[in-house]
């Protein structure tokens, strides 16, 4: 089992922490192996009570170690927006190979991002994007964008 305890994992398991509350495989790195996209939504950082982390465990042939996890969240370099508190930023989460490549890119969402309006992001080879419910029209107030991907 893999929790936030697990040497390699960034943090540590607090209470209240939903650490792999949303889980997805899929081969990341191109290695062959399923690496591991788990999302923590309730994860509480800098001050900030649910702003929420997502990790990337690697596989390997021995299965996944938590050795080289590496954890994000809307305040990591490269993430488009800012972390807030209750944002629950990995709120689900997703690997799909968007452009064929053999290599999953992490989709994740923060369901209460702006007053629960909702956003997405995916994380791509050439950068991340991240679009919300006013993207595609929808009334951004409460549309809880993000919060049930498809199986």
């Amino acid at each position: 089992m893999i929790t936030q305890n697990t040497p390699g994992v960034p943090g540590a398991q607090e209470k209240g922490d939903s650490f792999g509350a949303y889980v997805s495989v899929g081969d990341v790195d191109g290695d062959g192996y399923g690496d591991i996209l788990a999302g923590n939504p309730a994860e509480n950082f800098g001050g900030l009570v649910d702003a929420g982390t997502f990790a990337v465990v690697p596989g390997g042939p021995d299965g996944p170690t938590g050795a080289g996890t590496k954890a994000f969240s809307q305040a990591s370099p490269g993430v488009p927006g800012t972390a807030e508190q209750g944002d629950r930023f990995g709120g689900d989460t997703d690997l799909v190979d968007s452009n064929g490549d053999g290599r999953a890119e992490p989709v994740v969402s923060a369901i209460a991002e702006n007053q629960w309006a909702g956003a997405v992001w995916v994380f791509a080879e050439k950068g991340t994007h991240t679009f919300g419910a006013g993207s595609f029209g929808m009334t951004a107030a409460d549309s809880r964008f993000g919060d049930c991907f498809p199986e």
